[in-house]
């Protein structure tokens, strides 16, 4: 593993520099959900990460944390307060250009680029994803996730995003879901529903079932220089995401354009 450490990040690399960069912002959000008892937990690759390498997988150029809806509505009343200078909260609400259903902490002193929709965006430093888990039903969130990409995201797309129509009406249909549709598929979820199995939230087009069982009790894990919390049953976490987990992948496709990061902050 180090031998990939050395040939995709080596200290020093622009990559590596990147990792480094959310790394601290991860542990500036660990600080808070401590201090204010708020459970989360690394997720998805930066979960296999830490059970592969120990950290960051060596080209990943992303990092994920998971925590259930009551306890991510809690840290983002928190965060306006708690959250170092050096970071900026990112929701709908704090920059109308950013239209998922999940959040990130944003870093002031770098800009990346992502996807094309980003020249939306407000606030474009590096960041963390921030993702709420709900217990609902697969039918209801891909429902959900097929009508965000059609109502919501196609608007935010280059070259729609210069035009003043187009932007009003994301708006509109941003509002219509969020406000009233998925409230009412989150009423609907109580009836009947399977309490073991959480997904993203309504909106959010990352289909994969997570189980409870799998997650609690949490547990702890070595990340890069510090321990974080993982889920108690990483094995079964990663294999139902990703099968064989510990086989290397034959492709490798970091998810970032471009990265500048100001050193002197």
């Amino acid at each position: 593993m180090d031998e990939l450490r050395q040939r995709y990040n080596p200290e020093g690399s622009l990559l590596r520099r990147h990792q480094l960069r959310m790394l601290e912002i991860l542990k500036e959000i660990d600080r808070i959900c401590q201090k204010h008892r708020i459970d989360y937990w690394l997720s998805s690759g930066t979960l296999l990460g830490a059970v592969r390498h120990g950290g960051f997988i060596p080209w990943d150029d992303d990092l994920d944390i998971e925590m259930e809806r009551k306890d991510y509505l809690r840290l983002l009343q928190l965060l306006p307060e708690e959250l170092n200078d050096a970071y900026l909260l990112q929701t709908h609400g704090t920059d109308p250009g950013f239209i998922s259903t999940y959040a990130k902490i944003r870093d002031k002193y770098s800009a990346i680029t992502e996807h094309e929709e980003d020249i939306n965006y407000r606030y474009k430093g590096i960041f963390i994803d921030i993702f709420q888990m709900e217990v609902t039903s697969y039918p209801l969130v891909r429902f959900a996730a097929a009508l965000h990409r059609r109502l919501v995201y196609k608007y935010n797309r280059v070259p729609y995003a210069g035009n003043g129509f187009r932007k009003f009406q994301m708006q509109i249909n941003y509002t219509l879901l969020t406000q009233l549709l998925y409230p009412c598929l989150r009423t609907a979820a109580r009836i009947g529903r399977n309490k073991e199995v959480m997904h993203h939230t309504y909106g959010t087009c990352f289909l994969t079932p997570r189980y409870k069982s799998d997650i609690y009790p949490l547990s702890k894990l070595q990340f890069e220089d510090q321990q974080f919390p993982v889920p108690g049953n990483t094995h079964a976490y990663l294999t139902k995401m990703f099968g064989d987990y510990m086989r290397l992948p034959d492709s490798i496709q970091p998810h970032t354009t471009s990265v500048k990061i100001d050193d002197q902050n």
